[in-house]
């Protein structure tokens, strides 16, 4: 069985820009994430353009909890952005909740056993 791992997108009129905001600020609390760009042509002057963070490996539940805290802060600094979590096959999008609820939804998220489409336990047959 492999590790899970948490997607992170960004709903936002500059999603890239929103992207690269989190990256640091997870940087910042110790979580650690990779950037995924989608490949842009040949003709594009940056090479590609930020569409997801990808963190893997085994997180703490203290590493979730500041994860929570990075992204419930982020979607609260402004009320037009919105932050969808994919783990598995589940989904979380975090859009203008109080702080202390958006907390709690994704830490809860974060912390319930992974599922499959077919509502089976992730990593079982």
């Amino acid at each position: 069985m492999t590790a899970p791992h948490v997607t992170i997108s960004a709903l936002a009129p500059q999603p890239a820009a929103l992207l690269r905001e989190i990256h640091e600020d997870l940087r910042r609390a110790g979580i650690a994430s990779r950037p995924v760009e989608l490949a842009t042509s040949a003709s594009a002057k940056s090479g590609g353009s930020l569409t997801s963070l990808v963190v893997g490996g085994l997180v703490s539940a203290a590493g979730f909890r500041a994860m929570a805290h990075v992204l419930v802060a982020i979607v609260r600094r402004s009320g037009t952005r919105r932050i969808e979590v994919r783990r598995g096959d589940d989904v979380l999008v975090i859009d203008g909740a109080s702080a202390r609820d958006g907390r709690r939804a994704l830490d809860e998220f974060l912390t319930r056993p992974e599922t499959r489409a077919d509502g089976g336990p992730a990593g079982e047959a």
